[in-house]
C-alpha cells in the first residue's frame, strides 16, 4: 500500500473515499478477499471479484488537491484509468516477487518471465488490456525502475497522512 500511495492518484482517492484509517484491518481483509477471488477462486468467481472491484473504483474520482510532480493540483484522477490500474497492478507484481525472494531462493529468468505472463491475467481481472502492460519480464522491470525515478510518482500530503497512520497502527 505504502508503494501504491506514490502515485498522486491513488492517494488522493484512498484519502477522499477509503475506509483504511477508520478501518485498515477490514480494509486488509476486504483487499485480500478480492485478490484470493481474483487468483485462487473458481472462474466464475474470479470474475464476480473483479466486478465488484471495478465498479468500487468507478466511484472513486475526483480532483487532485495539491502539485504533485507532474499532475497539476486540481487535475481530474479516476481509479479505473489506465495509469491508475497500471501503477497498482505493478505495485502488486513487484511487491509479490521481492517478498518471494526474500524468503525463497529467487527465480530464474525463465521463471520470472513465467511469473509476469500469469500475472497479465491478474491485470485484465483489474480492467487493463494486453497493449496496456509491458509484453515480457524485461519491459516490466525496465519500466518499473522508470517509473520509481519518474516524475509520475509523487508523495503528496494524503500520502504522507496516511502512511503515517497506516504505520502509527490507526484503527488496529
Amino acid at each position: 500500500m505504502l508503494l501504491q500511495l506514490a502515485h498522486p492518484w491513488v492517494a488522493a482517492g484512498i484519502a477522499e473515499h477509503s475506509r483504511t484509517l477508520r478501518d485498515p484491518v477490514g480494509r486488509f481483509h476486504g483487499t485480500f478477499a478480492v485478490m484470493y477471488a481474483l487468483v485462487f477462486g473458481s472462474l466464475d468467481q474470479a470474475f464476480g471479484a473483479a466486478r465488484r472491484l471495478h465498479g468500487r473504483h468507478a466511484h472513486v474520482r475526483g480532483v487532485l488537491p495539491e502539485d504533485a510532480g507532474r499532475h497539476a493540483g486540481g487535475s481530474p484522477y479516476r481509479a479505473n484509468a489506465v495509469p491508475a490500474l497500471r501503477w497498482v497492478h505493478a505495485t502488486l507484481v513487484d511487491t509479490a516477487l521481492v517478498a518471494h525472494d526474500l524468503m525463497l531462493p529467487p527465480l530464474s529468468a525463465a521463471e520470472r518471465e513465467r511469473y509476469y505472463a500469469e500475472s497479465t491475467v491478474l491485470g485484465a481481472m483489474f480492467g487493463l488490456e494486453p497493449e496496456d502492460l509491458p509484453r515480457t519480464w524485461a519491459e516490466f522491470a525496465a519500466e518499473f525502475d522508470a517509473m520509481l525515478g519518474s516524475d509520475r510518482l509523487a508523495v503528496t500530503g494524503a500520502a504522507r497522512a496516511i502512511a503515517a497512520e497506516v504505520l502509527a497502527g490507526a484503527g488496529s
